[in-house]
């Protein structure tokens, strides 16, 4: 290859790749919050991040669309935990499970109140957060990977998700 047809086919890739790092879009992360945090509605502090809804699980299953893009107060039953910042909170009643998802911006322990004394699976906790559907692409884009591991046809995808985001 010559060098001016090296130069010519080259050069393109290097400013391009000149002006992702100029402007940090090559190290940015998907949980920075860019584009995709700013489109979840709701997901900002506003009035009813100071007064919390109180909400039973059941009342959140069954009409999730009337607390979307509020914050509301749940207790359950600490579930799965898929990392410390994704886990699950159920509400075990004699007929069913009701399972909701819960993404934090900060670890379990800090987006939990324990009720029981301790925070691990079995123990009620509380959880203040934001409703949002669960939609995983924009949860993904939004936080960062939920590490559901092909869960996708799980009980909690079917839910609401609560969003505990302390960083805004």
């Amino acid at each position: 290859m010559s060098p001016i047809v090296f130069i010519i086919r080259f050069i393109p890739i290097v400013i391009g790749i000149s002006f992702l790092s100029i402007h940090g879009i090559a190290n940015q992360e998907p949980t920075s919050g860019g584009t995709c945090r700013q489109s979840q509605p709701g997901t900002r502090h506003n009035r009813s991040a100071e007064e919390p809804i109180i909400v039973s699980m059941k009342d959140l299953e069954k009409h999730p669309e009337d607390y979307y893009g509020k914050t509301v107060t749940v207790d359950g039953e600490l579930h799965r935990t898929f990392s410390d910042n994704v886990f699950t909170i159920e509400d075990s009643s004699f007929f069913r499970d009701t399972e909701i998802l819960v993404i934090s911006t900060v670890p379990k322990a800090d987006a939990v109140v324990p009720l029981e004394d301790l925070i691990k699976p079995g123990k009620d906790v509380r959880v203040t957060a934001v409703v949002q559907p669960f939609d995983r692409g924009k949860l993904e884009c939004a936080y960062g990977p939920l590490h559901l591991e092909n869960l996708e046809g799980e009980s909690f995808t079917k839910n609401p998700v609560l969003i505990v985001d302390r960083t805004i």
